[in-house]
């Protein structure tokens, strides 16, 4: 059984890279493929912070099954438990159904497509923030695709992380203006652990569960920052992961 919370464990120590070779063997321009592997240095920790709640959530269950929104990387990790991976939102052309898999084309902006209650597990990782749509009818919607006893992962940056705050003091907007690009518009608002619990509890969702980590990053001013949030208040640190089940009754 996963502590309600985890924010003072370390992340453990496990070296993701070998996992996305594959992947990204398959981007054919040389410089995206660098700018993956940017991506993937920066995401790291994150991912195997979620590769561990996910594989304690499914622990025991055989054949289970996952919807994972907004396919990304982390598609590769959670194919890792065993499970069958179904993705929805936008297509992404690294990481397509597998043959027993399906991908659900659909806009969370738009409405919450119904479910069928099939999934054990349900991952929105680092996309609830770039969604203009009321957080809860987001939520709300992904429930109604999860098992009575399945659980929701959600991944999301801390609106009120330190660096942010100080940011706030020097006068500088934390959060990078809205981009044109309606594909990647950037974040239209992010939350803190307050605003997910209220938001779950509204879509009648139970909070299981959840860890705040400095997990953002790579060099050696990330893994300082990552040092000092052990030593931070939660409230403070840079990433959220939060995993809740739907209510009983």
């Amino acid at each position: 059984m996963i502590a309600q919370r985890l924010g003072s464990r370390a992340v453990p120590p496990t070296d993701l890279k070998p996992t996305f070779e594959r992947e990204l063997a398959a981007v054919p321009d040389t410089r995206d493929r660098e700018e993956w592997r940017t991506y993937l240095a920066y995401h790291e920790r994150r991912y195997a912070v979620l590769s561990s709640v996910a594989h304690e959530l499914l622990a025991g269950r055989p054949e289970p099954r996952i919807l994972n929104i907004g396919p990304m990387f982390e598609t590769t990790l959670l194919r890792a438990t065993g499970a069958t991976v179904d993705t929805l939102g936008f297509p992404h052309p690294l990481f397509p159904p597998r043959a027993h898999e399906r991908h659900i084309d659909a806009d969370l902006n738009e409405s919450a497509s119904p479910g069928n209650g099939s999934y054990d597990l349900v991952v929105m990782a680092e996309v609830i923030e770039h969604l203009h749509a009321a957080p809860a009818g987001v939520l709300r919607g992904l429930a109604g695709r999860l098992r009575p006893d399945g659980a929701l992962i959600v991944q999301t940056p801390n609106a009120v992380a330190l660096h942010k705050r100080l940011r706030m003091l020097a006068g500088r907007n934390p959060l990078e203006p809205i981009r044109a690009d309606p594909a990647n518009p950037g974040h239209f608002h992010e939350y803190t652990l307050g605003e997910l619990r209220d938001a779950a509890a509204e879509a009648d969702l139970e909070v299981a569960g959840w860890r705040a980590d400095n997990y953002f990053g790579a060099g050696p001013a990330a893994r300082a920052y990552a040092t000092l949030g052990r030593v931070l208040p939660p409230s403070l640190r840079h990433g959220i992961t939060i995993w809740a089940r739907p209510r009983a009754g």
